[in-house]
């Protein structure tokens, strides 16, 4: 269920959280640095909000007001847990997700 950039862990360790990892890459028409790695690092977000939405509506749900929350691409108690930048300002930011509907 969990492809590649994503972790979930249900099973034996027991601790029930889905991590997935977003790659942004630098925009090079932005001239100013912050800029640029700023759009990076939202693109990196929005690319693992996407992941753990994927991850979460493939699976079973008996609340109707879960799937509905989903549908409306709601992640409340997501956070990052890292955030890494490379040399050429691509960022990666991994997002966790510890009780998943």
């Amino acid at each position: 269920m969990a492809g590649p950039g994503s972790r979930a862990s249900y099973g034996q360790n027991g601790t029930g959280s889905i991590e997935t990892l977003g790659v942004g890459m630098v925009n090079p028409s932005i001239s100013n640095e912050t800029q640029r790695l700023a759009t990076a690092r939202d693109a990196a977000l929005t690319q693992a909000q996407a992941k753990m939405l994927s991850i979460l509506r493939n699976r079973p749900s008996d609340s109707v007001e879960d799937q509905e929350k989903l549908k409306a691409g709601i992640l409340r108690d997501a956070y990052v847990v890292k955030t890494q930048w490379a040399d050429d300002g691509t960022c990666q930011v991994t997002l966790r997700l510890k009780k998943p509907l």
